[in-house]
C-alpha cells in the first residue's frame, strides 16, 4: 500500500496554518537548522519529483524555503512528505 503523498505531485493531507496557503505541488517536510530547530514544512523551487529522486539528488539540485522562518535548504537528504 502506497503512503499518501509520498510520490504524488500534489500533497493532499493536512498542513498546519503557517503552510496552509502553500502550493501543494511543492511542499516538503524537512529538519530546520535555523531558528525553528525542528521538522517544518518548506516550499521547493520546483514541483515535488518523488522521494526516490530526492534521495538520489545531489547538493544544490533542489532548494526549499521553510515556510515559517524563511531559511533556504539545498541538501534534500532529509526531505519527505
Amino acid at each position: 500500500m502506497e503512503r499518501q503523498g509520498r510520490d504524488q505531485a500534489q500533497y493532499r493531507s493536512h498542513l498546519p496554518q503557517y503552510a496552509g496557503g502553500a502550493n501543494r505541488d511543492r511542499v516538503v517536510m524537512l529538519l530546520c537548522k535555523g531558528r525553528c530547530r525542528r521538522t517544518r514544512w518548506a516550499l521547493m523551487n520546483q514541483d515535488y519529483p518523488g522521494e526516490s529522486v530526492l534521495h538520489s539528488a545531489k547538493l544544490g539540485d533542489f532548494s526549499a524555503t521553510r515556510l515559517e522562518c524563511g531559511r533556504v535548504a539545498k541538501n534534500p537528504y532529509n526531505w519527505c512528505r
